[in-house]
């Protein structure tokens, strides 16, 4: 096959030109994004009910969907929140379960039970969750004049919303902070009751005035019109002039009875933005979301040069765009760009220390690129697309890459400088070479790609890496035994021979080192094995002092303050409480976005609420956040006790694919006697009880905050006496206390509601001023039929697939033995059911899951190596060396204090497949040698001793070649920053550390290993 392409040059190279070519078609199909697109496997289902009880939405709503829900096919958790007016029931699957006909699923199940909800219950929300929900972009519209609001508010809505949904690669457009005008009517309370007309009369009378013909037709002759009401209401002036008949026969206006006026809607949430040391201003914000398999430099691009021209046509507006996604992903992509480039930089460099000439350095810089290049049509073809973790794969694979360049090009000029003819010796160093360098990349896929079977969504996110070092390393295979002999050939085919020594003047150093401390070693062989032996366990008992950890932690200049106040305060002294909070912090931070109350984005997964406030805040430095962060902590303490808040970093689409809000430990209280939160008493006992036996900090969790309620009592006794409907009551309370909906203005795209609105005035005022017609038409006070309370209660009520529980959240701190025994002892002395969860038994898993999969590995290592050397005992050779190349990944991670995670797992299971490499290299070399000598009549004692000591000098150069090139390549990955170095960093710590191990085990400890065995078994070939 080499003699083949050797003599056919340019039919090969140009069959490489055609499939470069067509590589870099492939790439610019390519998407580019941050992570891969993977569809979180979670959906929502969000419930409102007006005016509701979390009590009363608990029971009434969300149990009966849990119930019926619980039945689904391969649902993993469920998770709901009942709070005033809204609830939220969140559903987990494993990953690759097919989202789309759970969807459909869980729609029909709630059609199939929304028949028995409350008639003022809307039909729930079903949301499915992708990672492209987080939006890219930020669009802060910040009008310069306040009393503009209202216009900016339609202007954004109506043209800003278009101009950007109109741009190729973006799915959604999401608006928060509009503002819109309504139509309120006051009613006059003196003059309707003066003139005998009720609040029900003047409705009816605006409802019946704005009734519309539906689907009525007018035939004439031939032809068939279509019927409307020319009088429909269009505006506040229509409503005035609507005539009401009095009892009395009297014909009077609406605008005789009440104040009917255009204005702002009532606010119940705002958004503000601010940057360092300019107070906030309110504003309106755009999220931009983009397509999954668009490209995301292009589309911000495009995004980009449309805010410039939002800011040169409408300058009585300011535009700033805020949390860019791009920035992070430009940031991670080009660091890891970096690293590739610097990477293939330094083994570049490698090969001119090592190698005695110039031409086999030039070789290998041809065949790195192409390599590189014909690696992205795999991408192309298994359709991944540019994002951090295939990168970080390509960065993982570059120094195996040069690795089989390096093997075939020295095997070559090996022989090549013995004397062999040119042409036979690019055929015989590739032949030579080829079973091993296939079984080391075997080898090395093999410990890879069973990490793709880890559960969730982590070894579905690793594929892309197992696929990228796949493609690389089997494009290098293919360069290697094809084009590199070729150009080698081609190179030196008019030249003529001069035998010379390839090893440069360090490389000479180095082998006349080696063979000094080889010498010793084998002179002191049971000495060094007898210490390598016992010395490995204690080196891989230093795991177990290694902080054991999920992800590992990645840096985040962005941060935000989720604050509930846990008091019954209204949307202005929310807004005044933030910007008091603001000013005490004004000139820390960078810039701060924020939604004050409620909001309206349509991808809102988490109610929200008017005394809630969720910011946003972006720093330079992490000192800055530190100490920023540091101070919101203790103005929150100082000012706002009864309060309760959170500081964490700002989600990202990591965050989105990754974090599922677990806290490391969680205490799980139930009450088994009733299906209802335990009373206050009873969790502060619990409480002080846990605190004592655990000695350690806690902080309330799900279900706990309490919030302070209203209760109406109704003497339904009186209102009999004097003949009052109940529903009279009830309509005059809904009237007084809220502002009710009463119909609409619908003109073109627009639509105006029409509200009645009550004068502002205290709880007293309103009460006496209200009301209550009975049957005969005599007014009563409402005050004497009803009276008020104020109670606390919970603010939520939390629930899984067990049923109502209350969380107790503890630090990593705590120990684990303890928790367990409090179990124990509540669970016997009351009827509660404790449960204990949290982020560290999911860590436990994700670690034994690793165990069983290192394993796996091992297996498959040892059938590719007893495929390979068609031996059954051979491959323990190798395998023997894995211990101390795990043990150099723990020491290495030890001295640099990386925690024991998922990442620093998996790059100690790529180990296995990188360092075995260099002792199949050795082994398959001493096999080699130890058989000719063998043949040629050298006694068996003596062929292994020469056998041994050749193949040290023989193979020295391409192992340590070879393993410097990868370390050298993997480690700018640790100079650089961003999410994507900071992510692979743990795992690069693991393969530096274990490669550096493997290299000297492979030089040294390898043969002596093989000495032994080969004694002890007496290996034949």
């Amino acid at each position: 096959m080499i003699k083949f392409i050797l003599k056919r040059p340019i039919a090969v190279i140009m069959s490489f030109v055609g499939f470069i070519v067509f590589s870099l078609l492939g790439y610019w199909q390519l998407p580019v994004s941050l992570l891969p697109n993977l569809e979180v496997p979670r959906i929502f289902i969000k419930v409102t009910f007006p005016d509701a009880s979390p009590a009363q939405l608990e029971e009434n709503i969300l149990r009966p969907i849990r119930e019926d829900l619980l039945s689904l096919q391969y649902l993993e958790n469920i998770h709901s929140v009942s709070s005033r007016n809204q609830g939220m029931i969140e559903l987990q699957f494993p990953y690759n379960t097919n989202m789309s006909l759970v969807y459909i699923e869980i729609n029909e199940r709630i059609d199939r039970i929304s028949s028995n909800f409350p008639p003022e219950v809307s039909r729930p929300q079903v949301i499915r969750v992708n990672a492209t929900d987080i939006p890219i972009v930020r669009l802060q519209v910040i009008p310069k004049n306040k009393d503009s609001y209202i216009s900016v508010s339609r202007f954004t809505q109506k043209l800003l919303r278009k101009q950007i949904e109109q741009i190729p690669g973006v799915s959604l457009v999401d608006i928060n902070g509009f503002r819109e005008t309504t139509i309120t009517i006051t009613p006059q309370a003196e003059k309707m009751l003066a003139y005998g007309i009720t609040h029900k009369e003047l409705e009816q009378a605006i409802k019946t005035s704005n009734e519309k013909l539906e689907g009525i037709r007018l035939k004439d002759g031939h032809y068939v019109f279509h019927l409307k009401i020319a009088t429909l209401l269009e505006s506040g002036k229509d409503i005035e002039n609507i005539p009401i008949q009095t009892k009395n026969g009297f014909i009077v206006p609406i605008k005789e009875l009440a104040i009917v006026q255009e204005e702002q809607e009532i606010v119940k949430g705002y958004h503000i933005f601010g940057s360092n040391g300019n107070p906030s201003n309110e504003g309106l914000v755009i999220t931009i979301h983009k397509q999954a398999q668009s490209r995301m430099p292009e589309l911000m691009a495009q995004i980009e040069k449309t805010v410039a021209n939002f800011k040169n046509d409408y300058p009585e507006v300011d535009f700033i765009t805020t949390q860019n996604q791009s920035n992070l992903l430009n940031a991670s992509v080009n660091n890891l760009k970096s690293s590739l480039l610097w990477g293939g930089f330094f083994a570049f460099g490698i090969l001119f220390l090592f190698m005695n000439n110039y031409q086999t350095p030039f070789i290998i810089g041809i065949v790195l690129p192409i390599s590189l290049l014909l690696s992205l049509s795999i991408f192309w073809l298994f359709d991944i697309s540019i994002n951090i973790i295939s990168l970080s794969g390509l960065a993982l694979g570059l120094g195996m890459t040069v690795d089989n360049g390096i093997v075939v090009l020295d095997n070559i000029n090996r022989k090549h400088n013995e004397g062999v003819q040119l042409l036979k010796a690019c055929e015989e160093g590739t032949n030579e070479v080829i079973p091993s360098l296939v079984s080391s990349v075997l080898t090395t896929l093999a410990v890879l790609f069973p990490l793709v079977y880890m559960d969730g969504l982590i070894g579905a996110i690793f594929l892309d890496q197992a696929l990228s070092v796949a493609a690389i390393l089997t494009v290098s295979l293919l360069v290697s035994f094809t084009l590199l002999p070729l150009i080698y050939y081609l190179f030196y085919k008019n030249q003529k021979l001069k035998i010379k020594s390839a090893d440069s003047r360090l490389y000479s150093l180095v082998l006349a080192n080696y063979k000094k401390h080889f010498n010793i070693i084998w002179h002191n062989k049971k000495i060094v094995l007898g210490s390598l032996l016992l010395t490995s366990p204690l080196v891989l008992a230093l795991g177990l002092s290694l902080q054991n950890q999920g992800m590992p932690d990645i840096n985040n200049f962005d941060h935000t303050l989720q604050i509930s106040w846990n008091e019954p305060i209204n949307i202005e002294q929310n807004l005044n409480r933030i910007h008091m909070l603001l000013k005490s912090i004004e000139g820390d931070y960078e810039l701060m976005e924020g939604d004050v109350g409620t909001t309206q984005y349509l991808l809102q997964q988490e109610e929200s609420q008017l005394n809630e406030a969720n910011l946003f805040f972006s720093f330079k430095t992490i000192k800055q956040k530190e100490l920023c962060l540091k101070k919101l902590d203790q103005t929150m303490k100082n000012n706002f006790p009864t309060a309760s808040w959170q500081l964490q970093d700002a989600p990202n689409a990591f965050d989105q694919l990754f974090d599922d809000k677990k806290p490391y430990f969680e205490l799980r209280f139930r009450d088994l006697s009733r299906n209802q939160p335990l009373a206050p008493q009873i969790l502060n006992n619990l409480e002080k009880e846990i605190k004592e036996l655990t000695q350690q900090d806690f902080y309330p969790g799900d279900g706990t905050a309490q919030e302070s309620n209203a209760v109406i009592n109704i003497n339904y006794d009186k209102l009999e006496l004097f003949r009052i409907p109940h529903q009279t009551v009830k309509e005059a309370l809904t009237r007084v206390f809220a502002d009710k909906h009463i119909d609409d203005l619908t003109s073109f795209s627009e639509t105006q509601h029409i509200i009645f609105k009550e004068t502002e005035s205290d709880l007293y005022s309103k009460m006496k001023g209200a009301m209550i017609i009975n049957s005969k038409g005599v007014s009563y006070p409402l005050q004497e039929f009803v009276n008020f309370r104020f109670t606390n209660d919970y603010k939520t009520i939390i629930a899984d697939n067990k049923g109502i529980y209350q969380g107790l959240n503890l630090d990593e701190k705590a120990d684990v033995n303890i928790l367990e025994s409090f179990i124990s002892k509540v669970a016997a002395e009351s009827h509660m059911n404790l449960q204990l969860t949290g982020q560290y038994f999911q860590n436990k898993k994700n670690l034994h899951q690793l165990q069983l999969i290192l394993l796996i590995s091992l297996i498959l290592l040892y059938f590719i190596l007893a495929a390979q050397f068609e031996s059954m005992l051979q491959p323990f050779i190798i395998m023997m060396t894995i211990p101390l190349g795990i043990g150099g990944s723990i020491l290495a991670l030890w001295l640099t204090q990386t925690s024991l995670n998922i990442m620093s797992g998996i790059g100690i299971i790529v180990v296995l497949g990188i360092m075995v490499n260099d002792a199949i290299l050795k082994v398959d070399t001493i096999n080699f040698i130890r058989k000719n000598l063998l043949a040629n009549g050298i006694p068996p004692n003596v062929a292994l001793d020469q056998a041994i000591f050749s193949s040290g000098t023989i193979r020295l150069k391409p192992i340590l070649m070879t393993s410097i090139t990868t370390i050298l390549a993997l480690l700018p990955v640790l100079l650089s920053s961003g999410i994507g170095a900071e992510l692979q960093s743990p795992l690069v710590v693991s393969v530096i550390g274990g490669l550096t191990f493997g290299t000297a085990i492979a030089v040294y400890y390898t043969p002596l290993i093989y000495y032994y065995v080969a004694k002890l078994s007496n290996i034949k070939f």
